[in-house]
């Protein structure tokens, strides 16, 4: 029992010892911007230090030592911008990460945002973000910011596998073209940087971009340059680009496009309409959702639910491995109407319900369906299709069909008929065969070959 309690208390300093290789964060001065008061600031750092501290999740360098390296080290504000200067202070500071922040204001509110950058690759780690009505109200939440901040970092190897995340993104400075002051769509950026870093996106610092792109004297003719801008994203150590504009039109317009930094390619794409700048609290997070949720993921990398720019319908099953030769399925990207199953009063032998017999199905279906000198049926036109270059189609077992009902249409994806009824593959006895109804409940059913119904051809790869 003692050497039990010894070893216990044993891997408990060990945790305790690999806990201490946490982050080591030096805290910047916080930036203020849009007409935000700097004594506010400075006190806000002091306070916002002493909350992260107080939480016991990181190391934090003394803001005193802070002040001394940058002083002699002659560092500028410019010199964020500088990914060797910034891992140089890191180095002197003893620190791997360094915290910046801001205070802002906007719609006649204060908001403060931080955010822990990595020093040797510019990348944002985490954020956190408050907003207050007036400045008596931010002490009760600063500890909201710096929890918030130590969350998210601590959720960073478990977010959610989105298609943002596949991409490391840069953010390119916003084109006004009437509508919003230049401060105010600075603020934007900044609370945009926010929402997409708690949507899993990987996003560059983006005083980066403004040093590179000058030194590389990268102007608004070369974003169609497909060779300038690979040597953009190459010198940012990133493979997208996030630009956007702000227009008015009655409303002020925001609209983003996601760039492949590599092909060109525009990957998503969204726009936003505002009433007054005050709805920007409201409606951003939805908008940036909207923009991950329209977001193609890189070639060769497939999630649920997503289209990839070398797929040609949308995964709705992985599997977790490529054991029979297949991963993933995926459904086409439409459908075909008033089909019958064929083969009325004759046994198609050997088909199954089970998830992967799908394409040994159709096989069967095909080869009765041809002896019986029967064309046009359910799992005949799934074989004829061709789509994105692809041929192997196949349509769906019982248990395939279900997948797809859950996994995309009670996700709103997939573009299915609300309540239409689909084919399987899957045959119920010579005179039925099972479909599944594209509702609210899902329901499955064996109903007649005679009958016409949908169909949605899949694919396994």
């Amino acid at each position: 029992m003692k050497r039990l309690v010894l070893l216990v208390a044993l891997l408990a300093l060990l945790s305790a010892g690999l806990f201490a290789q946490q982050l080591t964060v030096a805290v910047s001065s916080f930036d203020v911007k849009n007409g935000a008061d700097r004594s506010v600031a400075d006190v806000v750092m002091d306070l916002f230090i002493a909350n992260l501290v107080a939480t016991g999740r990181l190391k934090v360098v003394d803001r005193n030592g802070f002040d001394r390296i940058t002083n002699e080290m002659k560092f500028q504000s410019s010199d964020w911008a500088d990914s060797k200067k910034v891992a140089q202070l890191g180095r002197a500071l003893n620190a791997n990460s360094i915290i910046r922040g801001n205070v802002m204001l906007l719609a006649e509110q204060i908001i403060i945002t931080a955010y822990i950058l990595d020093i040797n690759t510019a990348q944002i780690l985490s954020t956190s973000s408050i907003r207050v009505k007036n400045i008596n109200e931010i002490y009760n939440q600063l500890p909201t910011l710096s929890n918030g901040i130590v969350r998210n970092l601590d959720n960073l190897s478990n977010r959610p596998n989105t298609a943002l995340g596949q991409y490391t993104i840069v953010m390119s400075s916003f084109e006004i073209r009437g509508g919003l002051p230049a401060g105010d769509v600075d603020v934007l950026m900044e609370l945009f940087i926010t929402e997409l870093v708690a949507n899993g996106a990987k996003i560059v610092d983006r005083n980066s971009f403004e040093r590179i792109s000058a030194e590389m004297k990268f102007q608004a003719s070369d974003w169609s340059d497909g060779t300038r801008l690979a040597q953009l994203g190459r010198a940012l150590n990133a493979n997208a680009i996030l630009r956007g504009s702000v227009m008015s039109l009655g409303q002020n317009i925001i609209t983003t496009t996601l760039l492949d930094i590599n092909t060109a390619q525009i990957l998503s794409s969204s726009t936003l309409q505002m009433g007054g700048i005050n709805e920007i609290f409201s409606k951003l997070p939805v908008f940036v959702k909207g923009l991950e949720e329209n977001t193609l993921t890189p070639a060769n990398v497939y999630i649920v639910g997503r289209r990839s720019v070398s797929s040609t319908g949308i995964v709705f099953y992985d599997k977790g491995n490529n054991y029979g030769g297949w991963q993933y399925l995926e459904a086409a990207p439409t459908d075909l109407s008033n089909v019958q199953w064929g083969t009325y009063n004759q046994d198609v032998n050997g088909t199954i319900t089970a998830i992967g017999s799908g394409k040994k199905n159709t096989e069967l279906i095909v080869n009765r369906l041809n002896l019986l000198g029967e064309s046009g049926g359910a799992a005949q036109v799934c074989v004829q299709l061709e789509f994105g270059g692809k041929k192997d189609w196949f349509l769906p077992s019982k248990d395939e069909l279900d997948l797809m009902f859950k996994n995309l249409c009670q996700k709103g994806l997939g573009g299915f008929r609300d309540g239409e009824g689909y084919w399987s593959s899957s045959q119920s006895n010579n005179y039925y065969a099972w479909t599944q109804y594209f509702y609210y409940s899902g329901r499955q059913d064996y109903v007649s070959k005679k009958n016409t119904f949908s169909v949605r051809a899949i694919r396994a790869f």
